[in-house]
């Protein structure tokens, strides 16, 4: 063979190869937006974060120096996936972002939020980011359906190891996701940059199916205390994932599980005083006055906000604050599930703490009702109410808002 031909032959291999090579990576380009597109609750968590455990694209992204003090009210909001965007086709409908172009003129919005986040995450997103930032005002955003339960959580199964605190002696200490304890005032401050893989929703999606088990799958308590053997064993309960929510919503007189006995989407609802759902909230108001002392050393004012969320898409009653009642036999003895557990509960933490409480979820009940709106709120029985619930709790916010400018 020639030289010209051995040289032609191999610019040949050489171009089939840049391609092929090519053409993977559009394929993989392609498979990654879809899989952004279809599972968007995969992608919520996937942007590691050294300190909060993950946290969403936008939060990445958030510069606290970037806003110029221009003289507006600062409102910064902290939450969960609500705040997120789950729930809403466009970020740019989120109650916050709505109320920041209704009073353009005298508020500066901005929200730090991820799907999946506790209120301990969102203390240390404070410190991380939002002190900084120099708020005026601090909203608390309170999810009753896993706020308190995902505060007890190194890792639930699904999305990363993370940091938890834990009360010692009446004394909020902190521990990162294998159990050790780290100093509050110095944790987080060496962060490191993480490969790509674990931000790509495909690979998380992949593995997923590989496992074998369902997209929303947990993972079991044993296999939980394996991986982490020294953690404290309350907090590896989230991942167990035995509950059935149509039990509740249907009403079952006697349950096969124990939500006293769990942590999980229940737990903020139950009336009785068990240890378990006990300790669930004498940690979150831990957290929060840390919060607030976060926040009043920022120059801030902390405000709790009680969000109007729903286990039952098709059962008004049963939005946090609402008139379900229902007291279920279970394996551990009887227990007493309300609705309006969590806004009591919520609503004297805030007045102990002397921290305003915002509860708008009378007005938004009646809203609902008066204007037959369930469909349109939940419109594919999704926890997460659609733009027609931000849309409310924007106008809600900004007739009152006097009370953050003066």
């Amino acid at each position: 063979m020639s030289d010209t031909a051995h040289r032609s032959g191999s610019h040949g291999v050489f171009l089939t190869l840049v391609l092929f090579l090519g053409s993977l990576l559009v394929a993989f380009a392609a498979a990654e937006i879809i899989v952004r597109l279809v599972y968007p609750e995969i992608g919520r968590a996937q942007h590691r974060d050294t300190t909060l455990g993950w946290a969403t694209k936008e939060y990445k992204k958030f510069d606290p120096l970037s806003d110029a003090i221009d003289g507006r009210t600062r409102i910064l909001f902290l939450g969960d996936s609500f705040l997120a965007g789950s729930g809403v086709e466009s970020n740019t409908s989120r109650f916050p972002v709505v109320l920041g172009k209704q009073q353009e003129d005298r508020l500066l919005t901005r929200i730090l939020a991820s799907g999946g986040w506790g209120t301990d995450q969102e203390l240390l997103a404070f410190r991380e980011k939002g002190a900084a930032w120099q708020p005026n005002v601090v909203i608390l955003a309170f999810c009753a359906n896993n706020d308190i339960s995902n505060n007890l959580t190194n890792d639930d199964g699904i999305k990363k190891p993370k940091p938890y605190f834990m009360l010692e002696n009446g004394t909020l200490e902190l521990y990162d996701s294998e159990g050790n304890k780290h100093d509050y005032g110095t944790y987080g401050q060496q962060q490191q940059d993480t490969p790509w893989w674990p931000r790509s929703h495909l690979v998380d999606f992949t593995r997923h199916v590989l496992s074998g088990k369902p997209l929303d799958a947990g993972v079991d308590s044993a296999t939980l205390e394996e991986r982490y053997p020294n953690v404290d064993k309350r907090y590896l309960l989230y991942g167990r994932r035995d509950f059935s929510r149509s039990d509740i919503r249907s009403r079952k007189t006697r349950l096969d599980w124990s939500p006293q006995t769990d942590v999980g989407p229940f737990s903020a609802y139950i009336h009785e005083d068990f240890e378990l759902n006990t300790y669930q909230w004498q940690l979150m108001e831990a957290i929060v006055e840390r919060l607030n002392e976060e926040v009043e050393a920022a120059g801030g004012k902390l405000f709790v906000m009680l969000l109007p969320v729903i286990f039952n898409p098709r059962d008004v009653e049963t939005i946090a604050g609402g008139t379900f009642e229902y007291r279920f036999e279970t394996p551990a003895g009887p227990v007493t599930m309300r609705s309006a557990e969590p806004r009591e509960r919520l609503a004297a933490l805030s007045a102990r703490l002397h921290i305003p409480f915002l509860d708008p979820t009378p007005e938004f009940i009646g809203y609902v009702i008066e204007n037959d709106l369930m469909q349109a709120t939940w419109p594919e029985m999704n926890n997460h109410f659609s733009e027609v619930g931000h849309d409310f709790l924007a106008d809600w916010l900004n007739d009152r808002i006097e009370i953050f400018t003066q």
